[in-house]
C-alpha cells in the first residue's frame, strides 16, 4: 500500500478510540475536527490532514462507553467520505491514556464510517476474525491486508499503525488487537504494547472458533488448567484452554437457578478456602499471574468449623494454639497425646510453607525445618489412625474431633495418609476465608486474565483426544459438535488439566504409555464422592453464622465411611454450609431477597450403579430420567433436609428451593472418575512420591489436577497448575524452544 493522496474534501477515515472517563472530551473533539474538516480544512485530521496506511476500518470506544457516547462516536464516523461498513465495540474499565505516548492525538488517530454498533467486544472479535480470515494470503503464507481495508472490530489500547497490519502466522486475533499481532512492528523491532482486553462472556466463549495451533493446549478449565495458562501466557506463549462445560472453575464453580430478578448462585466445590491472608498460599499464586482483585472474607474465627457427634458439640478455632487449649479443655485425660499431635500438625505446617515455593529454603528457615523433618520421618507412610495409635491418642471422642473434617479429602482414618490429613487441618489453621461474591469469582478473574494477556477460552468444547505423533503429545482433537466435525488444534505442548484416568486412558489412549503408567492409571483408587443439596429457605436461620457444621451418627468416623454395596446407599452424617451467611456483603447474589442460601452434602460412593445409572447414560444426559436414579435421589435428599431440620429446628418448613447433584452430576459436568471432586485417594501409597508428578509419561504432555502431587482442594489444584506451568517453563528453556516444536 501507499500513501493516499490529500484531496479536498476527502475526509480521511480515522480510528476512534475513547478510553475510560477520557471518552467524552474525546469523543467531543472528534466531532468538532469531523466539522472543521468537513468545511475543507482537513487540518483537524493529523499531519497534512490524512492517514497513512490505513489498515483496518475499526470504530472502537473503550472503557465507560455510555449509550450516549457510543451514538456520539457513531454519528461523528458515519459522516465519513468514503462510505462503507464498520463496526463499533465498546468495553473496559480503566483510564488509562492510549498509546505508546499517551496523547490525545494517538488516541484520536482515526476515523471509520460506522454504520452498526456492537455492544459486546467478544461479538466485536469474533467478527474482527472473520474479516481476517477473508484476507488474501500473501508471501510466507502470512495473511496480508492489502488494497482493501477489513470492516473489522478489534477493542485494542495501544500503538496506532503507520503501515500496513501483516498478521503474524498462527495468532489467534480473536482475543488480541492487531496492534499485537502486527508482523510488520515485530520485523522493525517495535514492540507494540499489549492490549488490556475486555474478557468476553461465557457465552461468547462458548461461541469462539479454536485457534489452528497454540504453543500449549490446556485441557479442562478447573483452577490447575486456569493457573498454568495464565503463567504461561504471561511467560509469552500462545496458549488456548479447551473446556467442555459451560463454564470456567472445574470444580470452584457456581450455577444459578431462577429469574435474573430473583436468583440463586450456589457453590459446587468451592465452599471455604485457608490461609488467604495477605502473603498467604493463594493470594500469592493470584498475584504471581497478575490477579489482584479477589478479596477473601474470613469466617467466625473462634469456630469455624463445628463438629457435632452424639454428646460432643466442638468449635474449632482459626489458631493452632487456641485449638490445643481447646481441645485439651474438652479431653483433659488426652493432654500429652493432644500435645503430640498439635507439634505433628505443627511441624506439617512448617514443611508445608517450606515446599510451597521453589527453589532452596532460606538459610533461616532450616532450622525449623530440620526439626519438623526429623518429628514426621517416622509417619511419611502411615495413615492418620496409626499415627493416632503411637501418640496415644485412645479417646473415641478426642479421636473424632480430631477427624472432624475428614469429609474434605473423602476417607477413613485407617487409610487417609497422616501428613494429608494434618496438612489439611494446618491449612485452616491459617484462617479460613470465603472469596467474597462467590467461588466462580476465583475462576473468572484468571480466565479474564489470560485472555488479557492474549490467551483464550474456550467453553463448550470438550477434547475427545490428545494427538500423538512420533510417540509424542503434539494437539488436541476437540470433540465436534452438532451437525459439525471434529476439529484439531495444533500444539507445541498439551498439559492435561482433565481426570488423570480420563488423560491417560481415554484422551491419551494407553497404546501410547508405557504399561506400568498405565496399569497405574487403570488400578489406581479415587477418593469417595459427594451427595449435594441445595436450599432456599424462607427468612432467617438462627444459629447460622459464618461457620461450617459438621455432623455425625456416630464417634466411630471409619464406620461413616463403610458402606454395603449389597444394600442402598446410606447417609451417616452431614456437612452444612451457607453463602448467604459467608458472604453477607453479597446477600443477593446468593439468594433472592428474604432467603437464605444453605447446602447439605455427605459421602457417598462414586459407583453410578450405586444410583441405578451407567456411564452411558450419564454421557448421553438421560441418567436423570431413570426411575432407580430418582428415588435414591430424593430419599437422600429428604435425608440432608432432615438432618438440617434436625440441627437448625423448624428450617424443613420453610424450604423454598430444592435442588440436589449426585456423583452421576459430578461425571456429566466434569468428566471425574468415581464422580469424585477428590482426585485419587490421598492414601499413603498414593500421596507426595506416590502421586503423578507433573510430566505425564508421555512426551510433550504436562499433568495439572486434584490427582497430582499438589493434592487436592482449591489451594492443591492452584498449585498443580503452577508447578505444571514451571516443569513446561523449565522444559522449554532446557532443550530450547525449537527442539521441542520438532519432538
Amino acid at each position: 500500500m501507499h500513501e493516499r493522496p490529500r484531496a479536498e474534501g476527502d475526509l480521511a477515515r480515522r480510528q476512534i478510540l475513547a478510553h475510560g472517563a477520557r471518552a467524552a472530551p474525546l469523543v467531543d473533539r472528534a466531532l468538532e475536527e469531523r466539522e472543521g474538516a468537513a468545511g475543507g480544512a482537513g487540518g483537524g485530521l493529523g499531519p497534512e490532514g490524512i492517514v497513512e496506511h490505513q489498515p483496518e476500518r475499526v470504530a472502537v470506544l473503550e472503557g465507560e462507553a455510555h449509550v450516549r457516547l457510543a451514538e456520539r462516536a457513531h454519528a461523528a464516523a458515519r459522516v465519513g467520505a468514503r462510505g462503507g461498513e464498520g463496526l463499533l465495540a465498546r468495553g473496559g474499565e480503566r483510564g488509562e491514556p492510549l498509546g505508546p505516548q499517551g496523547g490525545e492525538e494517538i488516541a484520536l488517530a482515526r476515523e471509520v464510517p460506522v454504520r452498526r454498533v456492537v455492544g459486546d467486544p467478544g461479538l466485536a472479535r469474533e467478527l474482527a476474525q472473520r474479516e481476517v480470515e477473508r484476507a488474501p494470503r500473501g508471501e510466507e503464507g502470512e495473511r496480508r491486508v492489502e488494497e482493501r481495508p477489513p470492516e473489522v472490530a478489534v477493542v485494542v489500547r495501544g500503538l496506532a499503525h503507520r503501515h500496513p497490519v501483516t498478521v503474524r502466522p498462527n495468532v489467534d486475533t480473536r482475543n488480541i488487537g492487531l496492534d499485537r499481532a502486527c508482523g510488520q512492528c515485530q520485523h522493525q523491532g517495535m514492540n507494540a504494547p499489549r492490549p488490556e482486553v475486555v474478557p468476553s462472556t461465557p457465552k461468547r466463549r462458548a461461541h469462539a472458533q479454536p485457534p489452528e495451533r497454540v504453543d500449549v493446549a490446556v485441557v479442562g478449565a478447573g483452577l490447575g488448567g486456569l493457573v498454568a495458562a495464565a503463567r504461561l501466557a504471561q511467560a509469552g506463549l500462545a496458549v488456548a484452554v479447551f473446556e467442555g462445560h459451560y463454564a470456567a472453575g472445574g470444580c470452584a464453580t457456581q450455577f444459578a437457578r431462577g429469574p435474573r430478578r430473583a436468583q440463586y448462585h450456589f457453590d459446587v466445590g468451592l465452599h471455604y478456602v485457608g490461609d488467604c491472608e495477605e502473603g498467604g498460599a493463594i493470594p500469592r499464586m493470584l498475584a504471581e499471574v497478575g490477579v489482584h482483585d479477589v478479596a477473601f472474607r474470613p469466617m467466625d474465627a473462634d469456630g469455624f468449623d463445628r463438629f457435632v457427634y452424639p454428646g460432643i458439640d466442638f468449635r474449632v478455632p482459626a489458631d493452632l494454639d487456641r485449638y490445643r487449649d481447646r481441645f485439651v479443655d474438652r479431653f483433659p485425660g488426652e493432654r500429652r497425646a493432644i500435645d503430640r499431635y498439635v507439634r505433628l500438625v505443627r511441624a506439617v505446617m512448617v514443611a508445608g510453607r517450606a515446599m510451597e515455593r521453589p527453589g532452596r529454603p532460606a538459610l533461616s528457615a532450616w532450622p525449623a525445618l530440620a526439626l519438623a523433618g526429623a518429628r514426621l520421618a517416622r509417619f511419611q507412610k502411615a495413615t492418620i489412625a496409626e499415627v493416632f495409635d503411637a501418640i496415644g491418642l485412645r479417646d473415641p471422642g478426642a479421636r473424632a474431633v480430631a477427624l472432624g473434617q475428614s469429609g474434605d479429602y473423602g476417607l477413613p482414618p485407617s487409610k487417609v495418609s497422616a501428613l494429608l490429613h494434618m496438612g489439611l487441618a494446618g491449612h485452616y489453621f491459617r484462617g479460613a476465608y470465603y472469596p467474597e461474591g462467590g467461588g466462580q469469582v476465583i475462576a473468572d478473574r484468571l480466565a479474564a486474565r489470560i485472555e488479557a494477556l492474549g490467551g483464550s477460552i474456550h467453553l463448550r468444547a470438550p477434547v475427545e483426544k490428545v494427538l500423538v505423533r512420533g510417540g509424542r503429545a503434539c494437539g488436541v482433537r476437540l470433540a465436534p459438535r452438532a451437525g459439525g466435525v471434529a476439529r484439531e488444534v495444533r500444539a507445541d505442548l498439551v498439559l492435561s488439566n482433565a481426570d488423570y484416568k480420563k488423560t491417560l486412558l481415554e484422551l491419551v489412549g494407553s497404546e501410547h504409555l508405557p504399561a506400568s503408567a498405565a496399569s497405574f492409571a487403570e488400578k489406581s483408587e479415587m477418593a469417595a464422592a459427594l451427595f449435594m443439596t441445595f436450599l432456599g429457605v424462607e427468612g432467617t436461620i438462627d444459629g447460622m453464622s459464618a461457620q461450617n457444621v459438621w455432623q455425625f451418627d456416630s464417634l466411630d468416623v471409619e464406620a461413616f465411611y463403610r458402606d454395603d454395596p449389597s444394600k442402598e446407599i446410606t447417609a451417616r452424617g452431614c456437612y452444612v454450609t451457607s453463602a448467604s451467611h459467608k458472604d453477607p456483603g453479597h446477600a443477593s447474589h446468593h439468594a433472592p431477597a428474604g432467603i437464605t442460601n444453605v447446602e447439605v452434602m455427605t459421602v457417598v460412593p462414586g459407583d453410578l450403579a450405586r444410583f441405578g445409572v451407567d456411564p452411558a447414560s450419564v454421557a448421553s444426559w438421560t441418567y436423570a430420567e431413570h426411575p432407580a436414579y430418582v428415588a435414591t435421589k430424593r430419599r437422600l435428599e429428604d435425608d440432608m433436609i432432615a438432618r438440617l431440620d434436625a440441627l437448625f429446628p423448624g428450617v424443613a418448613g420453610r424450604v423454598v428451593f430444592r435442588e440436589s447433584a449426585t456423583p452421576a452430576s459430578h461425571v456429566r459436568y466434569t468428566q471425574a472418575a468415581g464422580g469424585t471432586g477428590y482426585g485419587l485417594a490421598a492414601t499413603p501409597a498414593q500421596f507426595m512420591k506416590g502421586r503423578p508428578g507433573y510430566r505425564a509419561p508421555l512426551a510433550g504432555l504436562y499433568l495439572a489436577g486434584a490427582s497430582t502431587r499438589a493434592g487436592h482442594g482449591i489451594v492443591g489444584a492452584m498449585a498443580s497448575g503452577a508447578a505444571a506451568a514451571r516443569a513446561v517453563l523449565s522444559d522449554r528453556s532446557r532443550v530450547g524452544v525449537h527442539a521441542v516444536r520438532r519432538g
